[in-house]
């Protein structure tokens, strides 16, 4: 298990990897950036940005950014919802741009029983910023198809 966490932005998700609980620190203000300027410091401090869930439609999100030019990645399998046309949007979103994919369950804490879902990789990832790299590059296998 890797450090990470995941940054919200007026009803969108993005899984930051390769950033510590130091960055998180020095940028205690990072809440009141938008969210172009937000991802210019993730990548500019080395780290990755991974679109969560980007077409979840639940009656608590007013709308939706996707933001294929600021990221690295799209998770096109969230094991959490319960309507697959979330998923399969996501998987045309990524195809369209071409952007690497990714997997998981969106279980935040140990009371939720999600579907198992996430990641294998034939690399031996010994960091969250390594991991992120092999979804990059496209040496992962999804779980939960």
């Amino acid at each position: 298990m890797f450090f990470g966490f995941e940054y919200g932005w007026h009803g969108s998700d993005f899984l930051i990897y390769g950033l510590g609980k130091d960055w998180l620190k020095e940028h205690g203000d990072m809440m009141e950036w938008d969210l172009y300027r937000f991802m210019q410091y993730v990548h500019m401090d080395g780290g990755m940005a991974i679109q969560a869930h980007p077409f979840r439609d639940y009656d608590y999100i007013k709308y939706t950014t996707l933001a294929p030019h600021l990221i690295d990645g799209v998770e096109v399998i969230n094991t959490s919802h319960g309507d697959p046309e979330f998923n399969k949007r996501a998987r045309l979103f990524a195809e369209w741009y071409d952007l690497p994919v990714t997997c998981g369950s969106d279980s935040h804490d140990t009371s939720e029983r999600w579907f198992a879902g996430g990641v294998m990789s034939e690399r031996k990832c010994t960091s969250a910023l390594d991991y992120a790299q092999a979804v990059v590059k496209g040496e992962v296998t999804l779980i939960g198809e």
